[in-house]
């Protein structure tokens, strides 16, 4: 059961980082195109209907290493699992990979009051925290944790999710604008982990091992997952209420002559309450291995990878329940920002974002602007940005009006964006609208 429980979560963070949440900031200042009413539903940057066209946004987060490091091959051209993990893992390693497909979506002004729009986004987010030591221990040939006892901890947690936003922006006055956003949502596939902590003892005399485990993990559907070979089948994923649940946008702006303000909460409340094929694998309280016979096994080949992972799976048992409830919090965002129109084309603006996520805790975004509007048809802006605790994030998007199409593109780390495996903080998002 452990073999089939490690290879489904391995499997299943694979996928999602092939397939998304981290602070998207730049997005907020290309007020241009309709994606910018995702930061605050009461922006609105066009009067005529618009058609969503398919959008892609990706965000890779790593502070303890680079993708490019880990997947670098030896001298011999080879990927050596046991040397990676000796030579170039962390104490933690920690990795957050984000994406979104929105497919599809279209805004119509009902009035000079009222705009409404419709759209449907496929979503995954997914985190990682896994200790070094641990991976060590299991991969490398080594003894340094005979006679010692040691404290591991690792989590895993990630969903693929719809999301279907139906919103609204209301012109009270002239000079002041609500918007608000009701998104129904429906759990794809998720892996969460509850507890993730072990405490290892590994006796020099015989090897003997004893664990005090305080380990849960929580997956669902991942089999209906898997299944996923079609646009169809896809599809009726996507649109399945069998783990549902909602959330809620809401925002403001007011301009005041040259000065605008914008504050906005993002997936207010917002939850999936998973149910569908789900299992919860539990290994709680005290183990023990009785270990090796050290008469028939010598001391320089008992300890090694493969006796160590066999004692593992030996000691590590895991009760598997069946349909257990789990909630996940959609983490919420506040976004607060001021621009100033310095003259018709150019626009100056900062902006706070603050996200809280059930899993990685509080982070908080600084980001400042200059926008400008060279022709009718071509908009370039430039931000810089404190996100993920580094300075050095020099933003840029582009809008492209092309008649009626709008080719936008825009990043928070203009650099990381062209290498993001060569990075360690890493965001993007392109795509198209069309304008009636």
């Amino acid at each position: 059961m452990t073999k089939h429980l490690s290879l489904t979560v391995i499997l299943f963070f694979l996928i999602l980082q092939n397939n998304n949440a981290q602070q998207e900031l730049s997005l907020h200042f290309m007020n241009n195109a309709w994606q910018s009413n995702l930061t605050n539903p009461a922006l609105k940057s066009s009067e005529k209907i618009q058609l969503i066209l398919p959008s892609i946004y990706y965000s890779i987060y790593s502070p303890d290493f680079t993708i490019k490091k880990l997947l670098q091959p030896d001298a011999d051209g080879h990927l050596n699992v046991s040397e990676v993990a000796k030579n170039r893992l962390q104490l933690r390693n920690r990795l957050a990979v984000n994406a979104q497909i929105l497919s599809l979506g279209i805004s119509i002004p009902i009035s000079n009051k009222l705009t409404l729009s419709l759209y449907h986004a496929t979503k995954s987010h997914s985190s990682i925290d896994l200790d070094g030591n641990l991976l060590k221990m299991v991969l490398v040939d080594n003894i340094e944790y005979v006679g010692k006892t040691h404290k591991f901890s690792s989590k895993m947690n990630g969903s693929v999710y719809s999301e279907i936003g139906f919103g609204g922006i209301y012109s009270v006055t002239k000079n002041v604008q609500i918007g608000i956003r009701l998104k129904m949502l429906s759990g794809i596939a998720g892996v969460f982990t509850e507890g993730g902590e072990s405490i290892v003892t590994l006796e020099s005399s015989n090897y003997a091992m004893s664990l005090n485990n305080n380990i849960n993990v929580n997956t669902y559907s991942l089999t209906q997952f898997k299944k996923i070979n079609t646009p169809k089948e896809a599809f009726d994923a996507s649109f399945s209420r069998k783990n549902s649940g909602y959330s809620l946008d809401l925002g403001t702006q007011m301009q005041f002559g040259k000065l605008n303000f914008a504050v906005s909460l993002i997936d207010v409340g917002g939850y999936i309450r998973w149910k569908q094929e789900g299992k919860k694998y539990t290994s709680l309280g005290e183990l023990h291995y009785d270990g090796i016979k050290t008469a028939t096994i010598s001391l320089e080949n008992s300890l090694n990878k493969s006796s160590i992972t066999s004692n593992l799976k030996e000691s590590v048992k895991f009760n598997e329940t069946i349909n257990p409830r789990f909630i996940e919090k959609i983490p919420t965002k506040f976004y607060l920002s001021s621009t100033y129109n310095w003259t018709e084309k150019w626009m100056i603006g900062a902006l706070i974002c603050q996200e809280n996520d059930q899993f990685t805790g509080k982070k908080t975004g600084f980001a400042f602007n200059t926008t400008y509007k060279f022709l009718k048809s071509l908009q370039l802006g430039s931000t810089w940005a404190l996100r993920n605790g580094y300075f050095n994030n020099w933003g840029l998007h582009l809008i492209v009006q092309l008649g009626s199409i709008q080719l936008y593109g825009v990043t928070d780390n203009i650099i990381s964006a062209v290498q993001p495996y060569n990075s360690k903080n890493s965001n993007s998002r392109i795509g198209l609208n069309i304008i009636l």
